[in-house]
């Protein structure tokens, strides 16, 4: 009689029935404890390990359940690099409830790590932030502080902010000191390349089929 010393579910047993068996054999059997906790090991490149805290939120999906998202927590960042070629990464281990056993160990995960949160935030797109008019005076303005509203007459008028957290494509925007930018104002991203809209002076406000 071979009895375990925890509780668990068998993950592999050994195949030959019959055989002789040792330590040097290896094991008879592999237990895992019950999967209702789980650990998701992610690589996160040297560039951004930076970012990444010991309890911080994330989220994944699976190819076994693509329709839903499951959460999951940094628990621990390993220091011991793994090197592929020229690339460094850090191993970072999540903590994963499990409670209706949806997930299984081996299994893919497509993780999105937060960095950083916001509620509430009024957000630009990325695009407005680097657009600038063709005649306009850049010379005292830095990069990415100003964002061009478009005005009833369909003309452009600048608008000075501060810009905050940003994903790539939307960022966080705080209009400067005197200035006004609300919840459904027009920006622009570029000028229209259609004849009609040029003609007029009037700004594009969209980037290819998208609001």
């Amino acid at each position: 009689t071979l009895r375990a010393p925890v509780s668990g579910f068998v993950l592999s047993a050994a195949e030959d029935i019959g055989g002789m068996v040792g330590p040097q054999t290896g094991p008879l059997f592999t237990i895992t404890p019950p999967l209702t906790d789980l650990v998701l090991t992610v690589p996160v490149s040297e560039a951004d390990i930076g970012l990444i805290r010991v309890g911080q939120t994330a989220s994944f999906s699976v190819s076994a359940h693509p329709e839903q998202r499951f959460p999951a927590q940094v628990n621990e960042i390993e220091s011991e690099p793994q090197r592929s070629g020229s690339s460094v990464s850090y191993r970072v281990r999540l903590r994963v409830q499990n409670p209706d056993n949806l997930l299984r160990p081996g299994m893919t995960a497509n993780v999105t790590l937060e960095i950083a949160h916001a509620d509430e935030a009024l957000v630009v797109r990325e695009a407005a932030l680097r657009f600038s008019p063709p005649d306009a005076n850049n010379d005292n303005e830095a990069p990415r502080t100003r964002v061009w509203r478009v005005t009833k007459s369909q003309r452009l008028e600048a608008v000075n902010v501060v810009p905050g957290l940003s994903d790539g494509a939307y960022t966080k925007v705080e209009p400067a000191e005197g200035e006004t930018l609300e919840v459904g104002d027009l920006v622009a991203v570029g000028l229209s390349s259609n004849g009609s809209a040029a003609a007029k002076g009037g700004p594009g406000i969209s980037l290819g089929s998208k609001p």
